[in-house]
Parts: C-alpha cells; structure tokens; sequence
C-alpha cells in the first residue's frame, strides 16, 4: 500500500482470527499472545507518527463471533490505521 506521505510501498499486516471458545489472534503465522486484549502492544510497536502508512487486512472464519471482530477492528482503527476486511465473494 502507498500513501501520500512518502514514496514507500509499505506492505498490509495480515491478522487472522480463528474460531474457538477462546478465539485465537495470529499475525501472518505467529500467534498473539492474549488474543484481543494481546493485540494491543503489537499495534503500537507499529507506530511511527504517520498512521496511514500502516494497512490491516483482518482474516476470520464465519464462525468467528461478530463481537470479537469489532473489538479487533476497533482496536486497529483506534490507532488510525487503515482497515480492510477480508471476504470470499458470494456464490450463486
């Protein structure tokens, strides 16, 4: 993702949410520890002054409650990061 600020491609961060009694947070391949509330130490080791810079693209199952998936968006978007949702198109 470019942005306006500098000639840099910087690239999205990948989190993947799976389904569980206790859902588990992943960043690429590595778990984050203590889930949601683990999350928030990763997203300001990110931080460097120009938050449009850093994209997240959140990856979850269906069966992954509607809940945690705000708590993490609004999480990311706290921050002033960009944020995208990932989904499989619809089928016929």
């Amino acid at each position: 993702v470019s942005c306006q600020l500098c000639e840099f491609i910087c690239p999205a961060r990948a989190i993947t949410i799976t389904p569980g009694e206790v859902p588990r947070l992943y960043l690429e391949d590595a778990e984050i520890p203590g889930g949601v509330q683990g999350l928030e130490p990763l997203l300001k080791s990110w931080e460097d002054g120009y938050p449009g810079r850093v994209s997240v693209i959140l990856v979850c199952d269906a069966a992954v409650p509607v809940g945690v998936v705000q708590q993490v968006a609004d999480r990311v978007l706290l921050h002033g990061y960009n944020f995208s949702l990932s989904a499989r198109p619809a089928t016929k």
